[in-house]
């Protein structure tokens, strides 16, 4: 599957043709500034890292693998390949990082809704004139919404289990301001089957998600994304000068200790999943 989705006659057919179809631009809500595209048959993201998540990933990446080895269901973001493009030493432009990774929504399924979720409820809302399709809303909006992510209380137990533990494997390694990104169908169009390439998880086995018991044709895509975020010195001083200098509350906002990140992020995933 990763070799159709970006193989070398993909590129090259794309390239040669001048048809950029293969891949597919996406909006980014967020703040990082990093480009993200999209692989012709959704299966992969492109995005551009900075070099201090480079490195990071880097570090971390013999207990990465150890970790999506030991636990099958990880929600984890499956990095398929890291690379670097290097121009000529006289063009003066710095080192272009991106990585391969991928898309936890696959599903033929109309996606109606998708979150990207915290658990802080600072600055945590996507403006309205920058609400459009692929743009993820925010914890907020979520509540706002009045969502529930309702699967079960036998897939309740298993989901949080695995993302306890996903997120401690993040806590061990100093990482913040990952998301819980939550995908909704609320689909009234009957699919019989998804071929749903690649390894599925038990959270990936409806149509590609976890369909709902209680709520007809209601489908959850779930994953843990932007989880190379460290904390350093540059997120250090973020949180020294909103708690000190603006005097937010250092439970509240997102760039707060890694230990206290870890723990909302937990509570606050216990009261949406029912």
């Amino acid at each position: 599957m990763y070799v159709n989705s970006l193989s070398h006659e993909t590129l090259m057919e794309g390239l040669l043709s001048g048809n950029w179809n293969f891949v597919e631009t996406l909006k980014n809500s967020g703040r990082s500034g990093s480009f993200i595209f999209k692989t012709h048959n959704n299966f992969l993201y492109i995005k551009s890292l900075p070099i201090a998540e480079t490195e990071h990933l880097r570090n971390i990446l013999p207990n990465y693998y150890s970790h999506l080895v030991n636990y099958k269901d990880t929600l984890l973001t499956r990095f398929y390949g890291l690379y670097r493009i290097q121009p000529p030493s006289n063009a003066n432009i710095p080192p272009i990082d991106f990585v391969l990774m991928e898309n936890c929504v696959r599903t033929n399924l109309n996606v109606t809704e998708i979150y990207d979720l915290k658990g802080s409820k600072t600055n945590r809302s996507t403006p309205l004139d920058q609400r459009v399709p692929g743009v993820s809303l925010k914890d907020v909006d979520f509540d706002q919404n009045r969502r529930k992510i309702i699967v079960g209380k036998d897939m309740k137990i298993a989901l949080y289990n695995q993302i306890e533990k996903d997120v401690s494997f993040l806590l061990s390694h100093n990482i913040l301001d990952y998301s819980f990104l939550v995908a909704v169908s609320f689909s009234q169009d009957p699919v019989e089957s998804f071929d749903r390439k690649g390894y599925a998880s038990s959270f990936q086995r409806d149509l590609g998600g976890i369909k709902s018991p209680v709520k007809r044709n209601v489908y959850f895509f779930l994953g843990i994304v932007d989880i190379l975020t460290q904390w350093d010195l540059n997120k250090m001083s973020e949180f020294g000068m909103k708690t000190f200098v603006l005097l937010q509350d250092p439970n509240l906002i997102s760039a707060t200790r890694p230990p206290l990140y870890h723990k909302r992020f937990l509570e606050y995933i216990d009261t949406i999943i029912m």
